[in-house]
């Protein structure tokens, strides 16, 4: 686990120098698209390391919660790199644009109510900061109808941003299957949510053998460190598309990639291989029911 550890650090090690000279080489600083690049990139980064510290204290689930916007973000730039030349500018526009003033727009109608509880309350000050949140000469709020709002949201959820890269993948950046990360992403969304799947995963944990419990682990940190290798290396190599650059996958880059995994995947097997009685079992109940 130490060696899986140790390259996964290195594989984001060579990413970051190469991004950062992706950057210095190609970025135009009037560019609002490479703006927003920057700032996806450096939000990623942040969560990445927290991703590692929680994951190296044995603070799995956590890092599960940290890896949901990890994805986000990720899918966020994915998107922009991946759409056409001419399309990159009015997608950040709306980013920061109608998409930013639909979320201003529903932090007001949150805050309202606690706004009116602060002041029943006598607490001036915090009354002040939640009617600041509907304060129009500070924010711009959405004015469309409920019908383009919704329409809005759901182009930016993260679901909808994996339909639309599926169906642009193409050879010079392709993502077919991009769509998988919605089941982890799920699973992610059980915990922050405390519903009954996240209790579920708790007690599961807790009802495994010592031993089966290890494999389990081993298992679990080896598929966050290969997501987390993994997002890094797509997201490099989109940014390398976004400069219209090529021919990048015999680098040193895609090469710790293809070695992270190979180490991975014996660990993840033998966890594997402790389950095949159990799935084996409901795959002859399926047969006999049919």
């Amino acid at each position: 686990m130490n060696k899986i550890q140790d390259t996964v650090l290195e594989a984001i090690s060579v990413c970051r120098d190469e991004i950062e000279i992706l950057f210095e080489e190609n970025a135009d600083d009037d560019s609002q698209v490479d703006y927003t690049l920057k700032r996806l990139f450096a939000y990623q980064s942040d969560r990445s390391q927290t991703i590692s510290f929680l994951t190296s204290a044995n603070y799995w689930w956590d890092a599960e919660i940290i890896m949901r916007s990890f994805y986000e973000t990720h899918a966020k730039i994915w998107l922009i790199c991946q759409s056409k030349p001419g399309d990159r500018q009015a997608l950040v526009e709306e980013f920061w644009g109608a998409f930013a003033e639909l979320n201003a727009r529903k932090k007001a109608e949150r805050a309202k109510q606690g706004a009116e509880v602060f002041k029943e309350n006598s607490r001036p000050y915090e009354a002040a900061v939640y009617q600041t949140l509907g304060n129009s000469d500070l924010y711009d709020f959405h004015e469309g109808n409920r019908k383009e709002r919704k329409a809005l949201e759901q182009k930016w959820s993260f679901s909808e941003i994996l339909k639309t890269l599926e169906e642009n993948s193409d050879n010079s950046f392709p993502l077919n299957g991009v769509g998988a990360l919605r089941h982890m992403y799920g699973q992610q969304s059980h915990l922050i949510h405390a519903d009954e799947n996240a209790l579920d995963l708790m007690l599961d944990r807790r009802l495994r053998t010592p031993e089966e419990h290890e494999l389990l682990v081993c298992s679990h940190v080896c598929r966050i460190f290969g997501d987390q290798a993994s997002l890094w290396t797509f997201s490099t190599s989109a940014l390398r598309h976004r400069y219209g650059l090529t021919g990048d996958r015999k680098s040193h880059r895609w090469k710790l990639w293809k070695q992270l995994h190979e180490l991975i995947e014996p660990v993840s097997q033998r966890f594997a291989d402790s389950q095949k009685e159990f799935y084996d079992s409901y795959e002859s109940q399926d047969g006999s029911a049919s």
